[in-house]
């Protein structure tokens, strides 16, 4: 039997929420120095206006557009990750 949660997990909206919680806790660890305070604050809105594009283009052209780009040292990659940009533009390196 399947778990009705799994069906309505949104890993976007996961990531979005820990990318405000991430925010969060930097500006806690900032918030005595106000240059650095105003350098989280900034990225707080580019990180919004970053999520607003991302729905935008996933609405209107249906292009899915990750939170988060997770780069790597290797050469090659063991994964096969959904919506992988690297498999899909045949520039991850794996052996087929």
């Amino acid at each position: 039997m399947e778990n009705p949660a799994m069906n309505t997990f949104s890993l976007d909206t996961y990531l979005n929420k820990a990318i405000g919680k991430l925010v969060s806790n930097v500006y806690k660890a900032v918030i005595t120095n106000p240059k650095e305070s105003i350098f989280v604050f900034k990225m707080q809105k580019v990180f919004r206006q970053a999520e607003t594009i991302r729905k935008t283009y996933l609405e209107k052209e249906n292009l899915h557009i990750p939170p988060f780009l997770i780069s790597s040292m290797a050469t090659e990659c063991n994964l096969a990750c959904k919506g992988c940009y690297a498999r899909a533009n045949n520039i991850c390196g794996t052996k087929k």
